[in-house]
């Protein structure tokens, strides 16, 4: 359902409607002040890596989450759901990050899907009403939860859990190239010989998923994009 959504809609978060979305984008909302909140600690020596701070805010989020599922689910969702919402951050002990937490957050909103958001027990459901959730669902994706992780990555300097280096599209994310390289199916001038420019992805990260994913990899990283992106410098070369 990402198929060919351009500038259409997947970029605004006054599209989410849904009550039990509303409740999630307010939540958050609340985690990301709560990064703001927390401060990096610079007096602890022992940390080469990732900064311990992020244990705090993770223990913090967990109280969070409780409080705000709780309103909105019953004790048997929560207890289906919240395992896959607190493990979509990172890990606390290990402080790090990669794509299997990303692949829980999105466990976690196909668990809102068919708990929530359809009835399972329809033979037919209609195709669009579907899709409008769809588009909900890849909004609050695109638009609160990989902007709030990115800054969790970099407050805390997050490393990349399982990272395959060059061999891999991004050390952190994978899911916004895949619903991103769907979305720009059919796009009328965007072409993949752009996908390492940088100021063509500032110009489009704020409609186009692969886009936000391509500038995040320019502001953090340094040198020429063959060596550190090798696989998405592969793909650039691609004819449409």
């Amino acid at each position: 359902f990402a198929k060919g959504v351009h500038e259409k809609g997947l970029n605004r978060r006054q599209l989410i409607t849904e009550e039990v979305l509303v409740s999630l984008v307010a939540l958050l909302d609340t985690l990301s002040a709560l990064v703001d909140e927390v401060k990096p600690l610079d007096d602890d020596k022992n940390q080469r890596f990732g900064n311990k701070a992020f244990r705090i805010w993770f223990t913090r989020m967990e109280t969070e989450v409780e409080e705000q599922l709780n309103q909105v689910l019953t004790a048997e969702e929560v207890a289906e759901l919240k395992p896959y919402l607190l493990d979509s951050f990172g890990n606390q002990q290990r402080i790090d990050y990669g794509t299997g937490h990303e692949m829980c957050f999105v466990i976690f909103l196909m668990g809102l899907y068919k708990l929530k958001l359809i009835n399972t027990s329809d033979e037919v459901l209609n195709k669009e009403v579907v899709r409008g959730l769809s588009h909900q669902l890849l909004t609050v994706f695109g638009v609160l939860y990989l902007p709030l992780v990115r800054k969790i990555q970099l407050r805390y300097r997050l490393e990349p859990a399982g990272s395959h280096g060059a061999f891999s599209l991004d050390d952190f994310q994978f899911l916004p190239f895949y619903f991103g390289s769907a979305q720009l199916v059919g796009h009328p001038y965007v072409e993949p010989h752009s996908f390492p420019d940088p100021e063509v992805a500032k110009r489009h990260k704020d409609d186009l998923m692969f886009y936000s994913a391509i500038h995040f990899i320019h502001e953090v990283k340094r040198g020429p994009f063959a060596e550190h992106s090798n696989q998405l410098w592969n793909i650039s070369g691609v004819d449409d």
